[in-house]
């Protein structure tokens, strides 16, 4: 497992802000990572996951959070430093899926918001990215078929921290959220400070 970090602030300190105290430090070189198998499946065409991840390095591929099966389906941070989203399954789907936006700066904290909504009539709402409350241009969107029903949720094995090779990730992570069945905007886990205008967590 990685390393339990105690104070870690992710937002303003004014009285009154949600804090989270701690979080998991992932050193690959560890090969740490969480796995829960579900046991059985879940909504597989709507759900949303919400974590707070600060980097530790760029320009290698880290993987996040995804399932392990006789397909894959992971959201990651790739070599160029976007966000990526790959199902190996190409069934009613052809990817991947990338952020426009590149996350470098190994000093801040990220909120990551990944919505999948394949239930939703518009097609470009079918995968939805917030980063630190904004939704994320995709320079690589795409067609997610409406209902598409992806590997995520299964009742198989899923991991935080890596996915389907020697990629760990490296960073810090905290207040992971996995909600089934419900397509949450990044506004459902923070908000902006009003005195500093920075995003920072609330209770969810």
């Amino acid at each position: 497992m990685g390393v339990l970090n105690d104070n870690i602030r992710i937002g303003a300190s004014a009285a009154g802000t949600y804090e989270i105290d701690r979080s998991i430090r992932f050193n690959s070189a560890d090969t740490a990572e969480f796995e829960r198998d579900f046991g059985s499946a879940g909504n597989r065409k709507k759900w949303t996951v919400s974590f707070w991840f600060k980097r530790s390095t760029i320009g290698a591929v880290g993987n996040l959070f995804g399932m392990n099966g006789s397909y894959n389906d992971y959201i990651f941070f790739n070599a160029s430093d976007n966000l990526e989203w790959y199902v190996s399954d190409a069934s009613g789907y052809t990817g991947p899926t990338t952020t426009s936006a590149k996350y470098k700066d190994t000093s801040a904290w990220y909120h990551i918001v990944w919505i999948r909504d394949t239930e939703n009539a518009t097609a470009t709402d079918r995968t939805m990215v917030y980063v630190n409350g904004v939704r994320q241009t995709l320079s690589a969107q795409p067609t997610v078929a409406e209902d598409f029903e992806g590997r995520i949720n299964e009742g198989e094995n899923h991991t935080i921290g890596h996915v389907v090779d020697a990629s760990h990730c490296n960073g810090y992570m905290a207040e992971f959220y996995f909600i089934d069945g419900n397509a949450y905007a990044a506004s459902y886990f923070g908000e902006t400070d009003t005195d500093t205008g920075a995003w920072i967590p609330k209770k969810f």
